[in-house]
């Protein structure tokens, strides 16, 4: 009965795509929780996120310190300059952070995912993250959310950017006082 049983699941989930579950009844749950952060990437996701936050303030604030101190016939070479010592950042911490990433993942995901899922819900989350639909459905998100981050910036930027000049004003406002006072020219 329980041979029949596991057949007719096993026929199930073939025809539902989803065969490669089979092998996955061998693993303990300790194993599958493993598999399922393995598929999922979140550290890859977050080290990846981190690192070009970072990458991104630190070219913002070299640009505005390229325009306030470097002569413009400079700043092309200064700017390269700049790129290539991002890039050098970017490719140094990736794998530095990845690490760590993959440590907290282990730390603070397996766990919690250890005690909310049974052995039989933990497969089927890898069967549907493994499955066709979902990386069809992946593959497409960026696609999905880039559309919905300009339709958004689309419609708020007209109420974003009267408020962003009104913070600048202020801000201005505040450096104003510290500002120093031109050169004065002396009389010839």
């Amino acid at each position: 009965m329980h041979t029949t049983r596991l057949a007719l699941a096993t026929s199930l989930l073939a025809l539902a795509g989803f065969a490669h579950v089979a092998p996955a009844a061998a693993q303990s749950k300790a194993e599958l929780v493993d598999r399922l952060i393995q598929l999922q990437r979140p550290a890859e996701a977050v080290t990846v996120e981190l690192v070009r936050t970072d990458a991104s303030v630190l070219l913002s604030e070299a640009g505005a310190a390229l325009q306030a101190r470097v002569p413009a016939d400079k700043r092309d070479a200064v700017a390269d300059a700049i790129r290539t010592d991002v890039r050098k950042y970017v490719d140094t911490m990736l794998p530095e952070v990845r690490k760590i990433a993959e440590e907290q993942v282990k730390a603070k995901w397996a766990p919690v995912l250890a005690e909310r899922f049974t052995e039989a819900e933990l497969k089927q989350l890898i069967a549907w993250v493994e499955s066709p639909l979902y990386r069809k459905h992946q593959e497409l998100m960026p696609q999905l959310y880039g559309s919905l981050h300009e339709a958004v910036l689309g419609d708020v930027r007209t109420k974003l950017s009267p408020q962003i000049e009104r913070v600048r004003t202020e801000i201005d406002q505040q450096l104003a006082p510290f500002v120093p006072p031109a050169p004065k020219k002396s009389p010839k």
